[in-house]
């Protein structure tokens, strides 16, 4: 899988781009705030139909764009498949306080619920630190990001789920100022309870595969003979070999059990939205007794088994897309990274120096130069000279 062309109208600080990619490695170069990260930014929307780093459509129309009623931004992609090429196409419209959103796929509209898992992409940005020294929620978006590219049911009852619990918390709070009786809370017990199940199981079944991955990964890139271990913690009383069916039951009777504290609180108390998972060496926890340089490593690693996860599920390598992934490590860690890179899988680096990369990958790299949202090919001093 990798994708072959890339179309972007006033996203970021990309006013107009039409990039053909290589199918096997590229490597952008530029300064800071140059736009390297808004180049990945918009091969990854092509998966996730997200920003990686915005909490709202609005934020990745062009400055210019979003100050005109009549501008939108356009992100636009060619996918080769080993089956099919694939054609996406995302038009964000600014409104008064947000923004809308319209997809085609191959030319027919779609939601974005139907368009994940048509592209395949594993990302390492700075910001997946979180992913080890953050808060749980990172850990589960972690989660929620892999499992929704190769199951498309658990994307629709992750959806479905979200809905749920906003209602029924709502209900709850309506309840702890004695508004509605309590019958009004079974249908939303039962809703919840079922999705909730699904999401459990899938959850646990997945961290379980994670977890025999990542340890190899991260001996090899710390060189340490210590163990990573990686454990799905939930609030569900969970038996060994339970079926969703069995967890939705548990589900329900803790519920049930915590009603009234649930009914002061305003919120749901169990369920996998309380999810989060311990990364733990030694018995300890990254999480807080980690050092950064340890968290990063424990970050790139499960990067590295999530992509190795994806590509064993689906029979296809996804595209992997990393940013800033080689100034923190050291000559022994790079090597390592380069190596792990499968042939024919389609990588996009960005860098700030390609004294970062060892120069036989860089002869055989497509180099670009990015600057103020400009891409052109990147001419080193051997190409200048011979």
């Amino acid at each position: 899988m990798y994708c072959k062309h890339l179309s972007l109208l006033n996203f970021r600080n990309y006013v107009r781009l039409e990039l053909d990619l290589s199918p096997a490695v590229s490597l952008l170069i530029g300064d800071n705030a140059q736009g390297k990260s808004n180049l990945l930014e918009a091969i990854s929307f092509l998966s996730t139909t997200k920003s990686l780093r915005a909490t709202s459509d609005r934020e990745v129309i062009n400055w210019r764009a979003a100050e005109d009623q009549f501008s939108f931004t356009r992100v636009a992609g060619s996918v080769a498949r080993a089956d099919a090429i694939v054609k996406l196409e995302f038009v964000v419209s600014p409104t008064e306080t947000s923004a809308s959103k319209r997809i085609r796929v191959n030319d027919t509209p779609r939601r974005s619920i139907d368009v994940v898992g048509l592209v395949n992409v594993v990302s390492f940005v700075p910001k997946d630190l979180e992913l080890v020294e953050g808060s749980p929620s990172a850990r589960r978006r972690y989660l929620d990001v892999m499992i929704s590219q190769v199951d498309h049911q658990y994307v629709r009852t992750l959806s479905h789920y979200g809905k749920v619990l906003i209602q029924r918390n709502s209900l709850l709070k309506r309840m702890r100022d004695r508004q509605p009786r309590i019958e009004q809370l079974h249908f939303w017990d039962e809703e919840l309870s079922a999705a909730g199940g699904y999401l459990v199981v899938k959850r646990q079944r997945t961290v379980g595969e994670i977890a025999e991955l990542v340890k190899p990964l991260y001996q090899a890139l710390s060189g340490s003979a210590l163990s990573l271990e990686v454990v799905h913690r939930t609030n569900v009383n969970v038996a060994d070999g339970a079926t969703p069916n069995d967890i939705a039951e548990s589900i329900r009777q803790q519920m049930q059990h915590h009603r009234e504290k649930e009914v002061a609180l305003g919120a749901t108390l169990i369920g996998p939205h309380r999810d989060d998972l311990s990364l733990l060496l030694a018995g300890r926890d990254m999480t807080a007794y980690g050092s950064r340089s340890q968290q990063r490593l424990i970050a790139v690693a499960l990067k590295l088994a999530e992509s190795a996860l994806i590509q064993r599920l689906t029979g296809e390598q996804p595209i992997l897309l990393l940013d800033d992934v080689m100034s923190e490590l050291d000559e022994h860690r790079r090597d390592f990274l380069l190596n792990a890179i499968q042939p024919g899988q389609q990588v996009v680096f960005a860098a700030t120096d390609l004294a970062d990369f060892d120069e036989r990958l860089a002869r055989h790299t497509d180099l670009l130069r990015v600057e103020a949202g400009v891409i052109t090919p990147y001419q080193t001093a051997n190409q200048i000279g011979g």
